[in-house]
């Protein structure tokens, strides 16, 4: 029988995700993303890799200072296989594999508050063989090129003085 999926580290990829993000000018040695945009970690286990069907990944985003799944400030989702799909809750996918490692990439959802964030992890390998730890913090901030934000660059530039994208260039 396997041993239950432990975990070693975690790999932010703050550099490359920062940088698709367009937050590297902000930092680079700390996670800081936009909502309705995937961000990608590598997660590093100490005897063994992700071995699906086998094993069960939870991610657990809270932000606030009591985070609750009504009000948006806690969600708790199931890593999936493909890409993270819907923009409306929070998912994460299963990238690829190594022996000891697993790549994933999570999504945060359009409508999620923006605010500093912590991640758990909850790793479940079967009975008596379940493990949660707390991955770290990251800032989620505000996209304004994403569709479902209430004001994305693309619905809202009309509003603008001069009106139109033409008017918005102008302005920059």
């Amino acid at each position: 029988m396997a041993k239950g999926l432990q975990l070693a580290s975690v790999d932010w990829q703050s550099p490359r995700n920062n940088m698709r993000h367009h937050t590297a000018e902000i930092s680079t040695r700390r996670l800081i993303v936009r909502r309705g945009q995937a961000f990608d970690l590598r997660l590093h286990f100490l005897t063994r890799g992700f071995q699906p069907g086998l094993d069960s990944i939870y991610l657990i985003a809270e932000t606030g200072p009591q985070p609750e799944r009504q009000s948006g400030t806690r969600a708790v989702f199931l890593l999936g296989l493909g890409q993270p799909e819907a923009k409306s809750a929070w998912s994460a996918s299963y990238i690829s594999n190594g022996p000891r490692s697993t790549d994933v990439a999570v999504l945060a959802p359009a409508g999620a508050p923006i605010g500093r964030y912590q991640l758990k992890i909850h790793l479940d390998s079967g009975p008596g063989q379940a493990a949660s730890y707390l991955l770290g913090e990251f800032l989620l901030l505000f996209n304004a090129w994403c569709p479902g934000t209430g004001w994305a660059a693309e619905e809202g530039w009309a509003g603008l003085p001069g009106g139109g994208r033409e008017g918005a260039r102008g302005m920059a």
